[in-house]
């Protein structure tokens, strides 16, 4: 037989009131076992029980791995087989979703009793938690935990129902006083103490060392070990000739501190690179990058000849005639790659000749690349020139 349902049916009693005997003594709820889920294909479960119990039968042989739990009626239930149960999908649902995992009873005076039944309490879509259907005759085993669109085995976990906390009605003031009892650290026990003139003893919580710091809980008490454990991490010094400080105050020190202007700022180096902190120059200028400088001797516009290497100087590679006309010439000026062609090449065409002919020029640039560009130059009146392009190319930041 997979399952027993303690009754007590052939007792002399009548078997309901030897069960209910239970009730008042111990909370109903899931006391061993009903604490493994497996696999049984798709979303089908089982769910066992890890051998925690074990107990001879009368034939001599030792059944192992039941769970044992306590019902509403004050029935006791043992189950040896694990429990076959399909856990619906998530998918379509962006929240986890809690189900419960329970088993139901109502206490029949037939033979054998009736058999307890398990099943699912679907949760909430919200990812809250479902509640019992009906306290009187179902407790809870387990939840199982589906992950959000969840639709398979491994989107799946289990928790054991937690075994109940003695005292729901007898020892109704103990679990009282347990249950609203704050822990203490792992390291703090809880120590009984007399608190009555009639003898009566009871709990009392330590408290832990933030607790000491903040003052948070002043009914807690303090043991002599809390109370060294903080004084240590405060770096306490216990000596009257020293300043509550690892390193003693000297007098040249306090001098130098009275020495010090109201609200005065300490020297610092400042960083022309540093970007925040004391070494940082607030409102710093935008600072040319120049790529290249150089020159290239042009001479006279209308003398220049297709092909013509024209002399450089500096940065400036070289520079070639690419066209000529009777008052205009185009100009190649190639330099090393500056990686990219957001540049802009500032000319100053410099005059060695006579002012009024040096002067009559107008130019343009065009064709920029990462190591040339080229200069258009036209003169007005085709007189004879004498002309030196110093450039210099710098980085544009926009």
């Amino acid at each position: 037989m997979a399952q027993k349902v303690f009754i007590n049916y052939k007792d002399e009693v009548k078997s309901f009131e030897i069960n209910e005997k239970h009730v008042g003594m111990f909370k109903p709820g899931r006391y061993a076992g009903f604490d493994t889920m497996q696999t049984a294909g798709g979303m089908n479960i089982t769910i066992g029980h890890s051998g925690r119990l074990r107990k001879t039968l009368k034939d001599a042989t030792e059944e192992l791995n039941f769970g044992s739990c306590l019902l509403p009626s004050g029935n006791i239930l043992h189950e040896n087989e694990s429990i076959p149960l399909v856990v619906a999908v998530n998918s379509g649902n962006a929240n986890p979703r809690i189900d419960w995992v329970i088993v139901e009873h109502l206490y029949e005076e037939v033979v054998n009793g009736t058999p307890a039944v398990y099943s699912i309490i679907q949760g909430p879509m919200n990812g809250t938690e479902p509640s019992l259907v009906d306290a009187s005759k179902q407790i809870l085993l387990g939840k199982v935990t589906i992950v959000p669109n969840g639709d398979e085995f491994t989107d799946l976990s289990y928790e054991k129902a937690e075994v109940p906390t003695l005292g729901d009605n007898t020892l109704e003031e103990f679990y009282n006083v347990f249950q609203h009892l704050v822990q203490a650290d792992v390291d703090e026990a809880f120590n009984n103490i007399p608190i009555s003139s009639f003898g009566q003893r009871g709990l009392i919580a330590l408290a832990t060392q933030e607790e000491v710091e903040t003052g948070t809980d002043p009914a807690k008490a303090i043991t002599s070990a809390t109370l060294k454990k903080y004084i240590d991490t405060k770096n306490y010094v216990r000596d009257a000739n020293y300043v509550h400080s690892d390193v003693n105050f000297t007098t040249a020190r306090a001098v130098k501190l009275d020495g010090l202007t109201e609200g005065g700022e300490p020297n610092v180096q400042i960083d022309w690179l540093s970007e925040s902190g004391m070494t940082s120059i607030a409102n710093k200028p935008v600072i040319v990058q120049v790529l290249k400088q150089g020159t290239v001797l042009i001479g006279d516009i209308s003398a220049e000849y297709v092909g013509k290497q024209l002399t450089c100087a500096g940065g400036i590679l070289s520079a070639e005639v690419l066209e000529d006309g009777s008052d205009d010439t185009l100009i190649q000026v190639n330099f090393a790659s500056v990686g990219s062609t957001n540049y802009h090449p500032i000319i100053t065409l410099r005059g060695y000749g006579n002012w009024h002919r040096d002067s009559e020029i107008s130019f343009s640039v065009k064709d920029f690349s990462n190591g040339s560009f080229k200069i258009g130059l036209r003169e007005a009146f085709g007189e004879v020139q004498n002309l030196t392009a110093i450039i210099t190319i710098i980085a544009l930041t926009v």
